[in-house]
């Protein structure tokens, strides 16, 4: 779980993934906040199977927080991995994922997944 203003209000919303143990797809549920404690119906988003950690950037500019998740693939820690993008909307939705990596990454028992300005890097 992690909390992002994904809908640019100002207000916390709720960011919770499910990685489900039988290889079914994995689902991210979006709850954004009313800023009173409450949070509105949860938004679904269909991401691969076993995920197991979510960022969050302004990846591509526009000024909506985009998601990334660390997807593991299965509970195998060198079993084929990703991460995978969902374009934000702004409005606390978000586009269907695509991958941006494939391969064999260490992620299980991850808890943390570290973003930086490349640029800034160099």
């Amino acid at each position: 779980m992690t909390v992002a203003d994904v809908n640019h209000d100002h207000k916390q919303d709720l960011v919770i993934f499910d990685s489900p143990t039988d290889g079914s797809p994995g689902t991210v549920f979006v709850l954004l906040g009313k800023g009173d404690g409450t949070f509105e119906s949860e938004k679904k988003f269909g991401i691969s199977s076993f995920p197991s950690v979510v960022a969050f950037g302004d990846f591509d500019g526009d000024g909506h927080l985009d998601m990334v998740v660390a997807n593991t693939g299965n509970t195998d820690p060198l079993a084929p991995a990703s991460l995978l993008t969902l374009k934000g909307n702004g409005d606390g939705t978000f586009q269907k994922a695509g991958a941006i990596f494939a391969g064999s990454l260490p992620f299980s028992g991850s808890d943390s997944l570290k973003l930086r300005d490349q640029q800034a890097a160099c």
